[in-house]
């Protein structure tokens, strides 16, 4: 409960507020451990480089004692043979350097049996001296040797201890470097602490942003019925209160658009259709024969009448397109009879012009149906645009091929002709609102320029696509339509 609390009041927080938090969150501990680490690291570093300085000091005093040691013992020696004053004084000189020595080495000395060691060798050594001096050569040599052997039995017990504190030190960094080691280890934990901590902020800065993005790409699609509410930050919240009052007037502006067309659009047929019996009535010399240049207005009258009369269709089912129903899973249709049944209904000018059609091979298999989650209504209306687009265009004895190509989520269909194409310059422009190619062929009906317009309109939907692109193995179009193959939310969001 406390934890949902926790992130709810989270949310509430500006965008900024919430990086500025999720960046401290995350960096400050990171920064503590980092510091810990290093001064850790430090001090076992200087604890080494001690270690290293006190170890070097002992073996190299312990090596410079023994070796005075043996010169005093033989400038000893030799002063008790030769009684020369020269000898006396280097062994005096050394001896000077012995208990220096020693005596460095006694007030460095930070344990107890070093220090009691030390005095028994300075002991010794002082009872060695007194007796060298005083007797002269009455010390015989085996004496002296004897005597010194002592001391070089006290020196290698020196060096024992030595070794035995060096391997103190050893022992004392070994453990200083494992208690490191453990509380770096220790300090790992806050590693994958500040991860939970980054996703969290993550989470809260993303979850708005998503569902931001979701209702944009929402409004992107025109389905402006679904009102725009965001959780999470305040300023995305203020964000989200734009957005809606932007799609409340977008709607109302649609739901203004739509009625005038329809309102246009039904006021145009009753008056259309008098004016249209009106001509035909004309024109097949019903109220009375016409000499030929009535005759000529009266075929302009009726063609022109016809063209109105598509372009009134045309507007129609194009708003109908925009108020399209909202798409739903249980939506399904066979495409192959509706592109046959299709073709059976212009199958009079196909024959007029002696067009081949050629579909592909497996599409009449019966076993195999090709199935689209559309109305078929919808279906139908994007394959006779594209379909009634190419018979027209057409020449005499030319061929529409209509090719089929499919994966797992995607089905494509290519309708190719064979007739003048379209400049590549116009190809994003066919799709407009009442475009006309600049190379069409001349016709005695003129097209409303809406039936491209229509297919786009009603394949983007369904979240597919639908482009023009050169006939690859001929002059003339190839339009592309792409669609998917199973039903999904992302095509429901472009409702």
């Amino acid at each position: 409960m406390k934890a949902s609390n926790l992130f709810t009041s989270l949310s509430s927080l500006s965008l900024r507020t919430l990086v500025l938090l999720g960046f401290i969150s995350v960096t400050v501990p990171l920064t503590l451990v980092l510091l810990s680490s290093m001064v850790r690291i430090d001090t076992l570093s200087n604890q080494g480089v001690s270690a290293v300085n006190k170890v070097a000091k002992l073996v190299y005093s312990s090596k410079q004692m023994t070796e005075l040691l043996s010169n005093m013992e033989r400038t000893a020696g030799q002063f008790l043979i030769l009684s020369d004053n020269a000898l006396k004084q280097r062994y005096l000189e050394y001896r000077n350097t012995f208990l220096s020595l020693v005596d460095s080495k006694a007030a460095q000395a930070n344990h107890d049996k070093l220090t009691q060691l030390l005095t028994q060798l300075r002991n010794e050594e002082a009872s060695i001296n007194a007796r060298i001096l005083s007797t002269g050569k009455m010390l015989s040599l085996e004496a002296l040797q004897s005597q010194y052997g002592k001391l070089h039995e006290y020196g290698q017990q020196l060096f024992q201890l030595d070794s035995q504190i060096i391997n103190l030190e050893i022992s004392a960094i070994e453990r200083s470097a494992y208690s490191v080691e453990n509380r770096l280890m220790q300090s790992t934990i806050i590693f994958p602490l500040t991860l939970l901590i980054s996703i969290l902020f993550i989470r809260l800065i993303n979850r708005p942003l998503n569902q931001l993005i979701t209702h944009i790409k929402t409004l992107e699609s025109g389905d402006f019925e679904q009102p725009v509410r965001v959780d999470g930050a305040k300023d995305m919240k203020d964000i989200a209160h734009t957005l809606d009052a932007m799609r409340i007037q977008l709607l109302q502006s649609e739901e203004q658009k739509k009625r005038t067309i329809q309102h246009i659009s039904h006021e145009l047929k009753t008056p259309l259709a008098a004016i249209r019996e009106g001509t035909e009535l004309l024109y097949d010399g019903t109220i009375g024969e016409l000499n030929e240049s009535q005759k000529h207005v009266a075929s302009i009258l009726r063609s022109s009448t016809e063209r109105l009369q598509k372009l009134i269709e045309d507007l129609i089912d194009f708003n109908r397109i925009i108020a399209i129903n909202p798409i739903s899973a249980s939506q399904s249709c066979e495409l192959i009879p509706i592109i046959q049944e299709t073709l059976e209904e212009r199958s009079l000018e196909i024959t007029r012009k002696r067009l081949s059609v050629v579909l592909p091979t497996h599409t009449s298999t019966l076993d195999d149906p090709i199935t689209l989650p559309m109305h078929e209504q919808h279906c139908r209306m994007v394959f006779d645009n594209v379909l009634s687009n190419a018979i027209k265009f057409s020449p005499n004895e030319g061929q529409i091929t209509v090719a089929l190509k499919q994966d797992e989520q995607w089905l494509t269909i290519m309708v190719s002709d064979e007739g003048v194409g379209i400049p590549q310059s116009e190809h994003e422009r066919v799709f407009e609102l009442f475009f006309q190619a600049s190379n069409r062929p001349k016709t005695k009906v003129k097209g409303s320029g809406m039936g491209l317009t229509i297919t786009r309109e009603v394949v983007l939907k369904y979240g597919g696509q639908v482009y023009l692109q050169d006939n690859p193995s001929s002059q003339g179009c190839c339009f592309v339509v792409t669609l998917p193959r199973f039903f999904s939310h992302e095509s429901e969001s472009h409702e």
